[in-house]
């Protein structure tokens, strides 16, 4: 899609401010997002009470998730010639300070992963990994928002993820501190995870501490689906889920097989 390369240059750009970026996204926002969930101690409050939790960056199951990289050797030079042109009469007390210490990283970077917390969404409802990787193998639920009716300041926020082969590189905007690409880390990720097709919200410190890490998304949800191997463990959950979706006018579907592909579809219960 032409408009995603388009995203990524708006993204990476250093004049570029994030409200601009959006200002074109919004534009290509998918009606529906998805998020899969388990039947686990907060399904509840994901559902019923239209809790989203964000998780902080550095506990997501990908390594490399939202995980800022900065090249040492360049950020180490720019420091010394810093401080040189800063106090040029130590230059030679400064050269040898930088040739006898590694500037160390890897702690501000992973202090600064866990000041941004995220929430992930999808643009399919239909995805077998999905539903495998992130719904306890097909037994929990999906639930369905509709973007147009998320609140602010979250649906100012919401970005896609950009797939790539290569890890942004953060060096310059670390060095110039460049609030217009700082949280780029969080919207690129290697393409082994495509097809995840995944749009997410990231909240730093300063946004998400006011809330307890949570936001409430209880207006914007129009839908739930359930998984195909649901019913076999969760079926008293289901028919709560189903009484309560009915008391809303909101969707409630039922995930099928194919029997002839290998593919899930949805029906309405």
């Amino acid at each position: 899609m032409e408009w995603i390369e388009e995203y990524k240059n708006k993204l990476i750009h250093k004049e570029i401010p994030y409200s601009e970026v959006y200002d074109f996204v919004k534009s290509h926002l998918p009606r529906k997002i998805y998020r899969y969930r388990k039947f686990d101690d907060f399904w509840e409050n994901n559902l019923f009470d239209g809790d989203i939790y964000f998780s902080q960056s550095s506990n997501l199951n990908d390594p490399f998730d939202c995980l800022t990289y900065v090249d040492e050797k360049i950020y180490s030079k720019n420091i010394k010639d810093t401080l040189i042109h800063m106090l040029p009469a130590l230059k030679q007390n400064i050269i040898q300070y930088m040739e006898n210490k590694i500037v160390d990283l890897e702690e501000s970077i992973s202090g600064a992963r866990d000041l941004i917390s995220v929430a992930c969404f999808s643009e399919n409802v239909d995805s077998v990994l999905m539903w495998a990787h992130y719904a306890d193998s097909h037994r929990g639920f999906c639930i369905e928002y509709d973007t147009s009716r998320i609140l602010k300041p979250y649906n100012s926020l919401l970005f896609p993820v950009y797939y790539t082969d290569e890890r942004y590189d953060s060096t310059d905007d670390v060095i110039k501190r460049n609030e217009n690409t700082i949280l780029n880390p969080n919207f690129f990720k290697s393409k082994v995870w495509s097809y995840e097709k995944e749009w997410r919200i990231a909240l730093t410190y300063d946004l998400i501490s006011k809330n307890d890490r949570k936001a409430n998304f209880s207006n914007a949800i129009t839908g739930v689906y359930l998984g195909v191997q649901s019913e076999k463990e969760y079926s008293q959950n289901l028919l709560r889920i189903k009484s309560w979706a009915n008391s809303k006018s909101i969707g409630c579907y039922q995930m099928k097989i194919n029997p002839k592909g290998y593919n899930i579809f949805p029906e309405n219960t």
